[in-house]
């Protein structure tokens, strides 16, 4: 595995979990539209792990000796899944203020 690679893993497993704990602990003095993407980023951050485990889990003799989608999923979906969820959970709540 590359240093970068080892870098961006770390900040998935370690920086994310880090930083969602440290936005968390003013939660009750954010705004409405706060609340909702503070929870949707815990979501999808959930949710990103638990298929990240899943791709771990898979066997990997059906994937091309070329090919690593699990690497990548690994690398994008446990950076990318907070903010999704993020941004997802601030689309849906804005039709309400």
């Amino acid at each position: 595995m590359s240093l970068l690679l080892t870098a961006l893993v770390l900040a998935g497993l370690l920086g994310v979990p880090l930083g969602l704990l440290w936005s968390g602990r003013e939660f009750r003095r954010l705004s409405a539209r706060g609340q909702r993407c503070f929870r949707g980023s815990v979501i999808g951050y959930g949710l990103a792990a638990v298929v990240s485990i899943a791709v771990l889990l898979w066997p990997p003799y059906p994937w091309p000796p070329t090919s690593t989608p699990a690497r990548w999923w690994l690398v994008g979906g446990l950076l990318v899944g907070p903010a999704l969820g993020a941004l997802l959970a601030s689309a849906v709540g804005s039709r309400d203020e």
